[in-house]
């Protein structure tokens, strides 16, 4: 008789993982998600995954006809009316891979303010928003001046001295708590069950102005 000691056990490789990465925006005209498989052994790049059927809320997606991997999704969906503070849901049907589910609510609307007399960049709150993103883009030269992420506080100072006048810019962005752990923490999984990568929401506000240099 073998004690357990002497048999050899070697444990199989896990099996492939599917990836689905979804960021809802509201406002723009095409929703977009790349569903891909990662190797169990990491050491091939993520290949685009076709042989699936993609669902948000009751709608299903449209599948790309080309795979450009300097803008990669391969699922899409044109037009679709999305709502701050609304909740929906994805499905990625397969027949080789468990079904993956996501669901995210999209932060709610909020206002982004310009105060030249003191140069300072401020927004109202979002409900369900985990943290901001902030852009300010000098629209003369499409140089971004400001690229950041907030958390806590809700309003920033432009830098007048390195500024030149001109049209400018600000915009921002409210994410979910999904995309924050998934973009900012790290994390390998957020917003999906069976499947790895992110399923999270961006809502943006933005503001033109003129800075004339003063």
């Amino acid at each position: 008789l073998l004690s357990c000691s002497d048999n050899q056990f070697i444990n199989p490789d896990p099996p492939d993982q599917l990836v689905v990465y979804c960021v809802l925006i509201p406002d723009v005209p095409r929703q977009k998600v790349w569903v891909s498989k990662v190797a169990a052994n990491d050491k091939e790049p993520p290949i685009a995954v076709n042989e699936v059927s993609v669902w948000l809320n009751d709608f299903e997606l449209n599948l790309r006809d080309t795979t450009d991997y300097q803008n990669p999704y391969n699922f899409f969906i044109d037009d679709i009316p999305l709502h701050p503070d609304s909740t929906y849901t994805l499905r990625v049907e397969s027949d080789e891979f468990p079904d993956v589910t996501g669901e995210t609510t999209i932060p709610g609307d909020f206002e982004v303010h310009v105060d030249l007399s003191t140069n300072k960049l401020f927004w109202s709150p979002s409900h369900n928003a985990a943290g901001y993103q902030i852009d300010l883009v000098n629209l003369d030269s499409s140089e971004t001046i400001i690229e950041v992420t907030r958390v806590y506080d809700r309003q920033i100072y432009f830098p007048v001295n390195t500024m030149p006048p001109g049209q400018y810019l600000f915009r921002v962005g409210a994410f979910d708590q999904h995309y924050y752990d998934f973009v900012v923490a790290g994390k390998e999984a957020a917003g999906l069950t069976n499947g790895i990568g992110l399923m999270g929401a961006l809502y943006y506000r933005w503001i033109f102005f003129t800075y004339d240099g003063s």
